[in-house]
């Protein structure tokens, strides 16, 4: 039978407060934490925890968010090749029809020369105008003619069609032009074709000093004596 506790009370008779006794802590090592993490006693083995998960979703998302970017910088970047191509035809446009409208005056100007009943000597006057024309525009954008003629051939700006003796320019000189060239600025866009004097022509050599020969003796000479033949003159005077 189990012993029944009397109750304590005070020196007026009431009964004192029971206090709650606190765990031993035999019984608090021996309690085990539970899954939920409440004190209960835990059997098998423990879930994976809910942070391990969030940040499985973390990465995930932020994967997402550098392919976005990804894609963004390569339609950005498409986009603006797109638009430098469309300024670059736009300005290559703008340039030809800027030179188009300077080659018209000229065009006309060769209509009116050939239209004209005029002789000879006008017709010259108007064709040495148009070129003044040409020249001129050609001139307005950087363009000019190389110098060619009576300058050391240059490979870089001439181009040697052919080479001539001559006694009068040295040799490297250009002679004449066939073709001019035009330069602009530092860039060639036609090379001159010219003629390149090649220097005097080789002397030609006496045709007697060709055919002596020096090792052979000169045939104006003294002779030799002939062997056993002529007496000596000092002899016949002691004879005498």
């Amino acid at each position: 039978m189990k012993k029944r506790k009397r109750k304590k009370r005070n020196p007026n008779g009431e009964e004192e407060p029971r206090r709650e006794e606190s765990p031993s802590s035999e019984d608090s090592g021996n309690a085990r934490v539970g899954p939920e993490g409440n004190g209960e006693e835990g059997e098998g083995p423990s879930s994976p925890p809910e942070s391990s998960k969030s940040g499985e979703e973390d990465r995930e998302e932020a994967l997402r968010a550098m392919e976005d970017k990804l894609k963004r910088a390569l339609a950005d970047m498409a986009n603006m090749r797109r638009r430098q191509a469309e300024d670059r035809r736009r300005i290559e446009e703008g340039a030809m029809e800027k030179i188009c409208h300077e080659f018209l005056p000229i065009l006309d100007s060769f209509e009116m020369a050939l239209a004209s009943d005029s002789d000879a000597e006008a017709l010259y006057k108007g064709l040495r105008m148009v070129h003044g024309m040409m020249e001129d525009l050609l001139g307005r954008h950087g363009v000019l003619p190389i110098p060619a003629e009576g300058k050391a051939f240059d490979p870089r700006i001439h181009e040697a069609v052919s080479m001539v003796e001559s006694e009068e320019i040295p040799a490297g000189t250009i002679v004449s032009v066939q073709q001019k060239g035009f330069i602009r600025g530092e860039r060639v866009l036609r090379p001159a074709r010219v003629v390149v004097s090649n220097g005097p022509p080789p002397k030609e050599e006496d045709s007697s000093r060709c055919s002596e020969n020096p090792g052979e003796p000169d045939s104006s000479g003294p002779e030799p004596a002939a062997e056993g033949g002529g007496e000596d003159p000092s002899e016949k005077d002691r004879e005498a």
